[in-house]
């Protein structure tokens, strides 16, 4: 499709993926081999709506382990991720929450809820996104791995905030 813009790209992705688990990577980021696998083994093992890791940022020539600080053995559900998760969401700016290229989130849960990306904003459709999704999710677990690298890229859309008429 043309260019419109990413929610609209990640809205289209949601439309005609069939699997049971989706993922979403930035054009301008990395991904570990085996990220997925590893995510895919969590959910299936751990029968839970959203799978999440740690994320490797790059800053100044260096990669930085950014944790979200939740990493245990067993699925976080439904009241503690109202009670604990969604106030740490929305009270701290962490990447390992915010992005949703770190996650696998499972397919059903979006379509029941009609789960999509908010295609009027330009920055911060991820945290709305997975604001929502945690509203709505029974189970989510965190594990103590880091496969996505997120890479500086000094042209991001959020980099530019008056280019981009983000406000």
């Amino acid at each position: 499709q043309p260019n419109q813009g990413v929610s609209r790209a990640r809205n289209t992705g949601l439309q005609h993926a069939t699997g049971k688990y989706i993922g979403f990577l930035d054009a301008d980021d990395i991904h570990d081999a085996h990220m997925y696998s590893k995510l895919w083994a969590a959910a299936i093992t751990n029968d839970v709506d959203v799978v999440f890791s740690n994320i490797l940022l790059e800053r100044d020539e260096k990669w930085i382990l950014k944790s979200s600080g939740f990493e245990r053995e067993t699925p976080y559900l439904s009241s503690e991720i109202h009670q604990t998760l969604i106030p740490y969401l929305l009270k701290i700016e962490n990447p390992t929450f915010l992005s949703v290229c770190n996650k696998i989130y499972r397919k059903s849960l979006l379509d029941n809820h009609k789960i999509s990306f908010d295609e009027k904003i330009s920055l911060e459709e991820d945290t709305l996104f997975n604001l929502e999704v945690m509203a709505k999710s029974k189970s989510v677990l965190f594990i103590d791995f880091a496969g996505y690298h997120h890479q500086n890229n000094p042209n991001s859309v959020t980099r530019d905030f008056l280019k981009h008429d983000v406000f």
